[in-house]
């Protein structure tokens, strides 16, 4: 029904005049080994991931986590989003994050 559309994302640039939530809303996002060694762009993929995460929208996110950057990240976005630990094997944590409304999540079921 729908044909994919490709865009550049440069993490926490111009998000709201590129992607403005008027017009882009997504039911889910899949995001895997998106941080995978130090860098200094983690609070730019958290704009990124709040732009996205708005009402309705569900974040599905994978990654392994070894530095102490990556735990600071964590829980800022465990304040920017409600945020559920899914799975955990080894270093690989997977979690589940939707937007913060009034109130809590409804359900957090896929």
């Amino acid at each position: 029904k729908y044909s994919p559309q490709v865009e550049v994302l440069p993490w926490g640039h111009n998000l709201a005049r590129s992607f403005p939530v008027s017009i882009y809303h997504y039911d889910y996002i899949l995001a895997a080994d998106v941080v995978y060694s130090r860098h200094g762009n983690l609070n730019e993929l958290l704009d990124t991931m709040c732009h996205f995460c708005q009402h309705g929208t569900t974040l599905i996110w994978a990654n392994e986590f070894h530095h102490k950057s990556d735990l600071a990240f964590k829980a800022k976005l465990k304040k920017a989003l409600h945020t559920k630990l899914l799975v955990e094997v080894g270093d690989v944590k997977i979690y589940i994050a939707r937007g913060k409304v009034t109130g809590t999540p409804s359900s957090w079921t896929i």
